[in-house]
């Protein structure tokens, strides 16, 4: 995220998107953002979800809500996976 530059993600066709990510390594997301909220729910292991710049450490059974227009980016662990709806 240190060098300014984000993938912009959007929606132009007004549905709705959903995306499962499953990992069997770890790795981290370009920081991006989209014209739309985004709404993670994680499945399974440890997703560290970095949102304008905050880190917020989610697990199993909880939910983040990405307002449109925000930065951001995830960390998935080994074994990890979450799903996104926007």
């Amino acid at each position: 995220m240190g060098n300014g530059r984000y993938e912009v993600m959007k929606n132009e066709n007004s549905t709705i998107y959903l995306q499962r990510e499953k990992s069997d390594k770890t790795w981290i997301s370009n920081a991006h953002y989209h014209d739309s909220i985004e709404f993670c729910f994680y499945i399974k292991g440890r997703v560290v979800c970095h949102i304008n710049g905050e880190a917020c450490d989610m697990q199993e059974g909880e939910i983040t809500v990405i307002d449109n227009l925000n930065v951001h980016y995830f960390e998935l662990e080994k074994n990890s996976e979450y799903i996104a709806l926007r």
